[in-house]
């Protein structure tokens, strides 16, 4: 998935936003109804996909020249949004895919992945897949 800096700050804002909407309304709402309990779990959602885009924007702050920082929260981070075990960040140049991180690979996946990549883009395939449709891609199973 290609994203940009200002697009991860206009996300951030926007979940901000959505977060104290939620909150209001959890508020409002009784602590024991099954409405507040739903509003509880999109709040807490909310706040976590906050936090990952936070994170990731320090990490831009941090490192304006190094990429590497930036591609291993990505990936670290799509782990625990997705309650996954592993993931890969990839980059497009042109039509060519790059393998640029992963959390949770043993090192032999690792490996596979770096003779595998880079390569010209497959819509066939998972990476190929996410970035087509900018969309998270997930193997269950």
């Amino acid at each position: 998935m290609s994203i940009t800096k200002a697009e991860l700050i206009r996300e951030n804002a926007r979940l901000r936003k959505r977060v104290a909407l939620l909150e209001r309304a959890r508020r409002r709402r009784t602590a024991g109804s099954e409405q507040s309990r739903g509003l509880r779990i999109e709040l807490a959602e909310a706040l976590e996909k906050q936090t990952a885009t936070s994170e990731i924007l320090r990490v831009i702050s941090s490192s304006p020249t190094d990429e590497q920082p930036v591609f291993d929260t990505i990936a670290r981070r799509a782990v625990e949004l997705c309650n996954g075990t592993m993931s890969a960040a990839f980059r497009l140049q042109g039509d060519t895919i790059h393998y640029v991180a992963g959390h949770g690979h043993r090192g032999e996946e690792v490996e596979e992945m770096r003779r595998r990549f880079p390569r010209t883009l497959k819509v066939d395939d998972m990476p190929g897949r996410a970035i087509a449709t900018r969309q998270v891609v997930r193997r269950d199973g």
